[in-house]
């Protein structure tokens, strides 16, 4: 984002989405070229590790994505939402 969150900690994500059945996505907004930060990328870590749906988006598709995949994920009824066809969006972004 272009410009500091208020009321928040370092490294956290610019989306943070509460769904149905508990889960939460934490999605990451950068620019074609932004990097994440040490804070980011440490929040991030901490996440994943614990096994929360965490993406770095560089467009509005990735970020609609991001959201479609974790809703097939925790959707318990099959066949509500789309099932995974296309490529995930990686959890990590390789040149961070």
């Amino acid at each position: 984002m272009d410009r500091a969150t208020t009321f928040t900690l370092p490294g956290v994500p610019d989306f943070v989405i509460a769904m149905d059945h508990g889960w939460v996505v934490w999605i990451e907004a950068k620019s074609r070229t932004g990097k994440q930060t040490t804070e980011q990328r440490g929040f991030e870590m901490m996440l994943t590790n614990k096994g929360h749906n965490y993406y770095v988006v560089r467009s509005m598709s990735e970020f609609l994505e991001a959201v479609r995949i974790t809703l097939s994920k925790s959707n318990p009824v099959p066949g509500v939402f789309p099932s995974t066809q296309s490529t995930p969006i990686p959890a990590a972004n390789p040149d961070k």
